[in-house]
């Protein structure tokens, strides 16, 4: 074996992170044909891709083994296929790494990004031809199979955001199995190498109406608990008055609101703590609900069967869903809308009153302000003709 043959083999038993399914050694080597004349880097390259896998510490030593090239394949310990997918002969040890990646990658994510994440593996779980992302080998897919996902991703018609959002958790759970010591850094950023997905849509979203915020707080007035009235009223206003994410205000005690200043200190994604304002009224009706149920706590704390306040804060930003959406059906609109439109509305909202955009980044805890600008700003055609009416006149002799 040549110098140059010797080295290729090395760069590809590195390059592939190959190791023996039976003894789990990574000291393996291709079995080569024998080299009638030199090969060129194409003929190498495509030898390697077919060749079988040899375990030196399972296997006889090869001066003696017999048999044709054909039986040593059928023995090998791990074959490669022509779709450049590495097939394991034990196909379990590459699921159970498999699950290990995707527990690593999901496990440092906070509540809110795993699902997310979650469904994005899921989807290109299926389009790998599997039920789940733990029954996928991540650590062996490489450029060609990467490739070939994000090839599938656009040509199915999704919206090119949401193909980035799948890619980027593919990108994670690739890092994982790096981190995990199951792929090479070389591997890695050759498998993660992909091009950039362009172009955008409008984005579909359901933004609060005009008129919605008032129809929920008229729905409060009508509720036959006062304390669960001023408890949902004090919800909206931290939803609507202040722009928080919903786990946000379902963590919020007592201690985070300073009366006087009228604001709300918020400890929100990235554990990244900020100061946030309120209005006028939303400071009242969080004034008016402590003042009420007569203790200290958790600022939105749950109401009783027979409508007096407990000690128990809501369980999580899924419980401020269920209050909202029963709020939304007793005031009878016909939209559902959740609980991040009013977010979304709080952001757009100071957009349109001129608020420098870096500004209302900070409010609402984003570090990036293109984040703020992409997301939060939802202003439509009557703000662009409204913009645009705004620009004088060229003829116009006042």
């Amino acid at each position: 074996m040549t110098p140059f043959v010797e080295a290729a083999c090395r760069e590809f038993v590195a390059e592939n992170c190959l190791r023996c399914s039976e003894c789990g050694s990574p000291d393996v080597w291709p079995e080569l044909p024998d080299e009638r004349r030199p090969w060129s880097e194409s003929k190498l390259r495509l030898e390697l891709e077919h060749a079988p896998i040899i375990c030196r510490d399972c296997s006889p030593a090869p001066e003696s083994r017999s048999g044709s090239r054909e039986a040593t394949r059928e023995a090998a310990y791990m074959r490669r296929t022509d779709d450049r997918t590495a097939v394991p002969s034990q196909p379990d040890r590459g699921i159970q790494f498999g699950a290990a990646a995707v527990t690593a990658y999901l496990g440092a994510l906070s509540p809110n990004s795993k699902r997310g994440m979650s469904d994005a593996l899921r989807i290109l779980a299926k389009l790998l031809g599997q039920e789940s992302p733990e029954a996928v080998a991540w650590h062996q897919l490489r450029y060609g199979d990467t490739s070939a996902l994000q090839a599938k991703l656009i040509a199915s018609g999704r919206n090119p955001d949401g193909c980035k959002k799948i890619i980027t958790s593919l990108r994670g759970v690739l890092k994982a199995s790096k981190r995990l010591g199951l792929m090479s850094g070389e591997a890695f950023d050759r498998a993660t190498e992909l091009e950039r997905i362009r172009g955008s849509r409008l984005r579909n979203v359901r933004n609060l109406r005009a008129g919605d915020l008032e129809s929920l707080l008229a729905a409060t007035r009508d509720d036959p608990k006062p304390m669960r009235a001023a408890r949902d009223r004090a919800m909206l206003a931290l939803l609507a008055g202040g722009g928080l994410r919903r786990a946000e205000a379902a963590s919020l005690t007592t201690a985070h609101f300073h009366r006087l200043a009228r604001t709300l200190r918020v400890c929100g994604k990235g554990n990244k703590e900020r100061l946030v304002p309120l209005p006028l009224w939303a400071a009242r009706a969080l004034d008016e609900f402590i003042a009420a149920r007569g203790f200290d706590g958790p600022l939105l704390c749950r109401v009783s069967q027979r409508g007096e306040a407990l000690r128990e804060p809501l369980a999580g930003g899924q419980a401020v869903y269920v209050v909202l959406h029963r709020l939304v059906d007793r005031a009878g609109l016909t939209a559902w809308t959740p609980p991040h439109g009013f977010r979304r509305a709080f952001g757009t909202g100071l957009l349109r009153n001129g608020t420098d955009v870096f500004l209302v980044s900070k409010i609402l805890g984003h570090s990036n302000p293109a984040t703020t600008s992409k997301s939060y700003d939802v202003r439509g055609v009557d703000d662009f003709s409204a913009a645009v009416d705004r620009l004088p006149d060229p003829e116009s002799r006042e």
